[in-house]
């Protein structure tokens, strides 16, 4: 259409350019006349201005980022509050599935619904630049000062990691191309944990599982390989690791 529209322009005549450039003649004569204006959209108003579309995708990355992602109903009301602001009709109704579809369709490539992936607000405001710096700088010294950094098979990490009992999570807006958005929250749902050991060498020591409210009494569950038992006491997980780490001493 832009090259048929710059031909005309040129001189050639609008029957000729719409039957060079395969462009129907009328919308040709439209956009020549200045009754349409090139570029502008067919069918209705939109409910929100380019602008306004844009700043709430902003604001879903924004919130994406920062652990607080959109759900579709969250991102309907914002939407809603903001067209009813922008809108003189005060009986306007809030906006719904098929804006919501249309509004996905326009920005995909940008957006996506995913599945959030929980994470304690506590261990989320501790994940600063600085904490994880300051983090590396302790433990370089720390394995400079032990006579550590040639020796990988003794420096151990245990990590601690909880799966969810929640039957369903429902999706949100996240970046497109994240592949495990996350979502703060208080940390005080049931789930189920699982202590993981390994060392800089690769090694690991049997995972320990711990199942939510029960006592300490309760011998902690984990898997033994050697006999394939599934509860076993918690002496198992000290006792391979002192054993692991007094072999490695000896060399």
């Amino acid at each position: 259409m832009l090259r048929a529209l710059e031909e005309v322009a040129a001189g050639m005549a609008v029957r000729q350019a719409s039957r060079v450039f395969h462009v129907p003649r009328n919308t040709l004569r439209d956009r020549v006349s200045g009754r349409v204006t090139h570029g502008s959209l067919s069918g209705p108003k939109r409910k929100l201005s380019a602008a306004d579309e844009e700043a709430l995708v902003q604001y879903c990355l924004y919130c994406s980022a920062h652990g607080f992602p959109l759900t579709r109903a969250r991102l309907l009301a914002y939407a809603s509050a903001v067209m009813k602001k922008r809108s003189q009709d005060e009986h306007q109704p809030p906006l719904g599935k098929r804006w919501w579809l249309c509004f996905r369709r326009r920005h995909a490539a940008v957006l996506s619904m995913r599945t959030p992936d929980n994470i304690d607000r506590a261990r989320a405001c501790c994940a600063t630049m600085e904490t994880v710096s300051r983090y590396f700088v302790l433990l370089e010294k720390t394995l400079t000062e032990h006579g550590l950094r040639d020796k990988p098979a003794q420096v151990y990490n245990c990590d601690e990691t909880g799966f969810s009992m929640e039957k369903s999570r429902c999706k949100v807006l996240a970046r497109r191309g994240t592949k495990h958005p996350f979502l703060q929250a208080p940390g005080t749902r049931d789930h189920v944990s699982v202590l993981a050991c390994f060392n800089a060498a690769g090694e690991d020591v049997p995972p320990m599982v711990i199942y939510s409210k029960l006592g300490m009494g309760i011998r902690f569950n984990c898997l033994n390989r050697s006999s394939g038992e599934l509860t076993i006491d918690f002496r198992l997980i000290i006792n391979i690791f002192i054993l692991k780490f007094t072999i490695y001493r000896l060399y």
